[in-house]
C-alpha cells in the first residue's frame, strides 16, 4: 500500500512515541529487577518472606513487562508485532520506514 508523506510522517511519530515507551518500561524493569535483588533474605514483601516473594515478584514484573511489549511494540501502519529488534529502521511485514532521517528534519 502507498501512503502518503503525511501519514508517513504520523507513523514515525507513532514510532518514536512507542520506542520512548519502551525505553522507559525497559529502565522500570531493571530498577524492579535491583530492587528485588537487593532485598535481604530476612525482609519481608506484603507479608512473605523474601525468599518466597522474590521469585513471585520477578514473575510478575516478567509477565507484565511480556504484556506491555506485545502491546506496545506494533508497527504503526500494519499493526504487527515489530519482534525482538531494539530499534529496527524498517517494519518487516510492512516495509514502512520507522525512524526518522536527517532529511526528514530538514523539510
Amino acid at each position: 500500500m502507498e501512503y502518503t508523506n503525511q501519514q508517513r510522517a504520523a507513523f514515525k511519530d507513532a514510532y518514536a512515541k512507542r520506542f520512548r515507551k519502551q525505553l522507559i518500561m525497559l529502565v522500570l524493569v531493571f530498577a524492579a529487577m535491583a530492587a528485588l535483588a537487593i532485598t535481604s533474605e530476612r525482609a519481608t514483601l506484603f507479608g512473605l518472606p523474601a525468599a518466597v516473594a522474590g521469585p513471585i515478584s520477578f514473575v510478575v514484573v516478567v509477565l507484565c513487562w511480556w504484556i506491555f511489549e506485545i502491546r506496545n511494540w506494533c508497527c504503526p501502519a500494519c499493526d504487527k508485532y515489530l519482534g525482538r529488534a531494539f530499534n529496527p529502521k524498517r517494519c518487516r511485514s510492512c516495509g514502512i520506514e520507522l525512524r526518522r532521517t536527517k532529511s526528514d528534519s530538514v523539510r
